[in-house]
C-alpha cells in the first residue's frame, strides 16, 4: 500500500501518483493492499501511537466511516507485549458504553502476504476498529490556544473525570491520562464532547469484566513521564487516585498554559513527580479564585489520601466550579464549507439587491401608507397570538404540576406540626410512615426523583423548615425502579423514630 506524503491518503501499489495536483510522489507505507479482512478499506493515515498506526477507514458493506488501529510488524518486534495490550484494549473497550469513552466495534487479525527472496511469506497484523472522532486532541488544542479560560478547562476536566469514573466503576485504571489521549469533539447538537482514548495501558484491579483470558498488566511503569503519578514513579501500588493525579496535571496545564513539571530528562521528571513541590497555581494565575486553586492543588498532592478520593467526587467538585451561562470560548464546532458558501451567497445577493434600483419595489405605486399599516396590523396580530399560546401553555403546565402534588398531599397522612423541630434531626435514622416520594428540593412542587417505601430506614442529612434531606439506608420493599435515586428531600412529618416501626 502507498501513501501520499502531503494529504496522507492511501492508495494501492499500482497507483503511481496522487490525483491532487502538486503533491509529492507516493511512498510505500505497508505491505499488502488497502483492504483489511476484505471488510475495511484504509482511506487516510491519521497518526501513530505508542504501539500502532491509526487510519480513517470505511466499512465496505455498511458504508460508514470509522477509525482502525493496526499493530504493524515493526511495532510488534519493538514491543513483544504490544499485541497482548491491543487485544486487552479491544476486549475492555467493547464492553464499555459511556459518552466520554471511545467505543471499539471490532477487532481481529489480518493476514498479509509478502514477497521476498525466499518466496511468499505470510504474517499477521492485529487491528481494532473504533469510533471515528472528528476533532483534535487536547494536546494539539493546548499548543494552539495556550492557557484556556476557566470555564472551558473545567468543562473538559469534568468530562474526563466522568469517563474515569466509568472506568473505575468497572475496576479499570487507565494509567496513561494525558492531553494526547483526550479527544475534543462534538455531539449531535454541536456541544463539546470529550472522549478518553487509548486504553492500551489499562490495568484491571478486579475482574468485574470477567476477562479471564486476558492477562492483567503487571507493575511495570507505563505512561508518559510528564503525566504520571508519584506512586507510579516509586513503584508503589496504583489505584483510582493515580488517574486523578494525572487529571490534576492536565487541569493545571489547561489553566496555567504550561506543564506542572517540565524537563528534558525523564529521570528528572520522575523525581519531580515523586518528591518535587509544584509551583502554586495562585502564583502562575494570580486571578484564579481560591476554590479553584485549592481543588487543583489537592489533586496534585503526593499522598493519595490527600487527593479527591474518587473520580465521582472530583467531577462533582468541578461541576460546582462550572458556570452554565459562560460558554464563551469553549471549543467550537468548525463551520462547514456549505454554511460558508451559503453565507457568502446571501451576502452577494444582499449587495446586488441594494445596488440595483430596478430590483426595489416602488412604494409610491403600491401605496407607502397602506404597506406600513398592513405590516403593523400583521405584527400586532402575531404578538396577540404568541401571548395567547404562552398563556395557554402556562396554564396547562400549572395544572399538570399541581395535580401530582395535590394527589400526594391527599394520600399522605397529615404532618404533626407540633413535632417539626423534633422529627428528623441531622445524623439520626428514622422510618417512613407511608410510601413517600423523594424530591429534588424541599417543596412538593420539586421534581420527584425516587421513592421511600413504607417502613424504609432513612438517615437525615440536613433540615429546611419541616423538610428533611435524607439518604435511604434500607428500603421497606424491593425497589421497583432501580434507576430511582436514594437521596433527596422528604416531608419531615412523614418520618417516625425507629421504635415506631410497628405502629
Amino acid at each position: 500500500m502507498k501513501l501520499c506524503p502531503n494529504c496522507q491518503c492511501c492508495f494501492e501499489d499500482e497507483v503511481t501518483s496522487c490525483p491532487q495536483s502538486g503533491h509529492a510522489p507516493l511512498i510505500h507505507k505497508r505491505p499488502g493492499s488497502r483492504l483489511i479482512q476484505n471488510k475495511y478499506r484504509l482511506d487516510q493515515l491519521l497518526g501513530g501511537g505508542g504501539m500502532g498506526t491509526v487510519y480513517r477507514c470505511t466499512h465496505l458493506e455498511l458504508k460508514y466511516p470509522c477509525a482502525i488501529k493496526i499493530l504493524l510488524p515493526d511495532w510488534a518486534s519493538a514491543d513483544p507485549h504490544g499485541r497482548q495490550r491491543m487485544r486487552r484494549e479491544a476486549l475492555i473497550a467493547c464492553r464499555l458504553n459511556h459518552p466520554n469513552l471511545v467505543r471499539v466495534h471490532d477487532c481481529g487479525t489480518n493476514v498479509v502476504p509478502v514477497e521476498d527472496e525466499e518466496g511468499t511469506q505470510r504474517y499477521e497484523e492485529f487491528f481494532l476498529v473504533m469510533d471515528l472522532l472528528e476533532g483534535q486532541s487536547l494536546k494539539d488544542y493546548l499548543l494552539q490556544k495556550g492557557a484556556l479560560p476557566l470555564n472551558e478547562a473545567v468543562i473538559i476536566a469534568r468530562q474526563v473525570a466522568n469517563g474515569l469514573s466509568e472506568l473505575h466503576s468497572k475496576g479499570i485504571l487507565h494509567r496513561d491520562i494525558k492531553p494526547a489521549n483526550v479527544m475534543l469533539t462534538h455531539d449531535y447538537k454541536g456541544d463539546l464532547m470529550v472522549k478518553i482514548v487509548d486504553l492500551g495501558a489499562v490495568k484491571l484491579v478486579e475482574r468485574s469484566l470477567a476477562l479471564d483470558d486476558v492477562e492483567l498488566t503487571g507493575s511495570m511503569m507505563i505512561g508518559s513521564a510528564r503525566y504520571t503519578s508519584p506512586e507510579n514513579c516509586k513503584g508503589m501500588p496504583l489505584d483510582e487516585r493515580s488517574d486523578i493525579y494525572c487529571l490534576g496535571l492536565i487541569l493545571y496545564e489547561m489553566l496555567a498554559g504550561c506543564p506542572t513539571f517540565d524537563s528534558n530528562d525523564r529521570v528528572d521528571l520522575y523525581y519531580k513527580h515523586a518528591y518535587g513541590k509544584p509551583r502554586s497555581l495562585a502564583e502562575v494565575c494570580p486571578n484564579t479564585s481560591e476554590s479553584v486553586v485549592r481543588l487543583v492543588m489537592s489533586a496534585l498532592e503526593k499522598s493519595p489520601e490527600a487527593r479527591p478520593q474518587s473520580a465521582v467526587e472530583f467531577a462533582r467538585a468541578l461541576s460546582d466550579l462550572e458556570a452554565p451561562d459562560r460558554a464563551d470560548g469553549v471549543f467550537k464546532q468548525p463551520q462547514t464549507a456549505k454554511e460558508e458558501v451559503d453565507e457568502e451567497t446571501h451576502a452577494v445577493a444582499r449587495t446586488a439587491f441594494d445596488a440595483s434600483p430596478e430590483a426595489k419595489p416602488n412604494l409610491q405605486t403600491v401605496g407607502r401608507k397602506e404597506l406600513l399599516s398592513e405590516g403593523r396590523r400583521t405584527a400586532l396580530a402575531l404578538a396577540y397570538f404568541l401571548a395567547f399560546v404562552m398563556t395557554a401553555l402556562f396554564l396547562v403546565w400549572s395544572l399538570l404540576s399541581r395535580a401530582p402534588a395535590e394527589a400526594e398531599a391527599a394520600d399522605a397522612p397529615t404532618a404533626d406540626t407540633s413535632s417539626e423541630v423534633q422529627v428528623g434531626n441531622s445524623g439520626d435514622d428514622f422510618i417512613t410512615a407511608t410510601d413517600v416520594n423523594i424530591r429534588s428540593g424541599p417543596s412538593r412542587s420539586s421534581e420527584r426523583i425516587g421513592l421511600a417505601e413504607q417502613g424504609s430506614r432513612v438517615r437525615v442529612l440536613s433540615a429546611s423548615h419541616n423538610w428533611r434531606e435524607v439518604r435511604v439506608i434500607e428500603h421497606g420493599h424491593p425497589k421497583a425502579d432501580e434507576s430511582s435515586q436514594d437521596q433527596g428531600w422528604l416531608d419531615g412529618g412523614l418520618l417516625r423514630p425507629p421504635d415506631d416501626r410497628g405502629q
